[in-house]
């Protein structure tokens, strides 16, 4: 319909698109900005593609409040929200990261030019999963197998697992584009994902690796073969202690 803007004293506004040629969001400086009692940084990154950065106040099963700079409190709805990035080196983007061990390839042929990419999809796009873009994760393509260390402080492995939206075929035929992910925690499955195809939407996880030596990804073939198996571990990260 338009942009729309909401105020806690004039009420609702929508601008039609039609009216609009641009605009600019920015904040404004304070010269007295409220007392920031929140001591946590966050950046939050919403589905219209806005980055926030904040101070979280709270995150309950509705809403996340937080500070903005000016000292201005905010909510926003979780439906709104992509993912959250607390910023206090406790979070580390697994590709940061380098795997210990890779293994590619499909069954029965040596030809196999997808190799698997960091913060990118296999083709070297950006990560989507439905129509939701991930700045980071891994782009790989069935079958593989990516092998990392533990290191110490290590707690879980999170992230979202599910087909990259080149994978859809042009006819849209059943059983191609689809793939199957696990993860193992020292050679034992800890998670796996069911069959996903380019209808599916992401499946999350939090898997606990404190006390291990190594976990591996495993995106395995789906009903069609490899054909167009190209797969995405989106937002996939390591929590510390």
């Amino acid at each position: 319909e338009g942009v729309q803007f909401d105020d806690h004293s004039l009420g609702s506004l929508v601008i039609p698109w039609s009216k609009i040629i641009a605009f600019r969001l920015a904040e404004v400086s304070v010269e007295k900005p409220r007392t920031i009692q929140a001591t946590i940084p966050i950046q939050i990154r919403t589905i219209d593609r806005s980055h926030i950065h904040a101070q979280i106040v709270q995150i309950d099963s509705k809403s996340a409040t937080f500070i903005r700079s000016t000292g201005q409190q905010c909510q926003i709805s979780l439906d709104r929200i992509i993912d959250i990035h607390f910023t206090l080196g406790r979070i580390v983007n697994l590709a940061q990261r380098e795997p210990i061990a890779v293994e590619e390839g499909a069954p029965a042929t040596a030809w196999f030019p997808w190799t698997w990419k960091k913060n990118r999809n296999v083709l070297g796009n950006p990560i989507q999963i439905g129509g939701v873009i991930y700045e980071q994760g891994l782009g790989v393509h069935s079958r593989s197998r990516l092998t990392y260390s533990v290191e110490d402080g290590d707690q879980f492995l999170t992230g979202i697992a599910g087909m990259d939206i080149s994978s859809r075929p042009p006819d849209e035929q059943d059983g191609i584009g689809c793939a199957e992910f696990h993860i193992f925690v020292d050679g034992k499955e800890l998670w796996d994902s069911g069959i996903l195809s380019w209808k599916s939407p992401g499946s999350s996880f939090r898997i606990p690796v404190e006390g291990a030596e190594k976990f591996t990804l495993l995106v395995d073939l789906g009903p069609g073969h490899h054909i167009l198996d190209r797969a995405n571990w989106a937002q996939i990260r390591i929590i510390r202690k």
